[in-house]
């Protein structure tokens, strides 16, 4: 299933709706074994370096979230949906807004490597594996011709 236009919203995070953020997070629960970013970060401090930050609502629920963080001369993607919204296109939905937003020519991901429905969804939209950062996590990288 698909999520239809009418019934779902980008919201665009910044300072002045990051609470936005801390809701989406209080509702997620398996999904944080595998979206570690905010365990060692600050939200507040995170979505300073922060592209662009954007959360998926489902009707009055906040279901997804996704953002591109500057670290360095680096770019990471990062994305995470609420664990009984996984397999529903919610995924995809966030990717394509998120890369919208983008600045960068490389986006970077980690992933764990028995995410398997997450490393299949990355190499959909041109992601490529380019090695281990330890024995279950691989790293991702996207990179953009610039000479188109």
């Amino acid at each position: 299933m698909i999520l239809w236009w009418p019934m779902y919203s980008i919201i665009d995070v910044d300072k002045k709706n990051i609470e936005l953020i801390d809701e989406f997070l209080s509702k997620c629960k398996k999904s944080l074994e595998t979206f570690r970013y905010f365990n060692s970060r600050d939200i507040y401090t995170a979505i300073s370096c922060h592209e662009a930050t954007i959360v998926l609502k489902w009707r009055n629920e906040l279901i997804g979230y996704a953002h591109l963080d500057k670290e360095g001369d680096n770019t990471w993607l990062g994305v995470c949906l609420i664990d009984k919204w996984i397999g529903f296109g919610i995924g995809r939905i966030l990717i394509e807004e998120i890369l919208k937003r983008r600045s960068s020519e490389t986006i970077r991901l980690s992933v764990d490597k028995s995410n398997k429905s997450a490393i299949s969804l990355y190499q959909r939209y041109g992601f490529q594996y380019k090695y281990d950062l330890s024995d279950s996590i691989i790293l991702m990288e996207l990179s953009y011709d610039t000479n188109l």
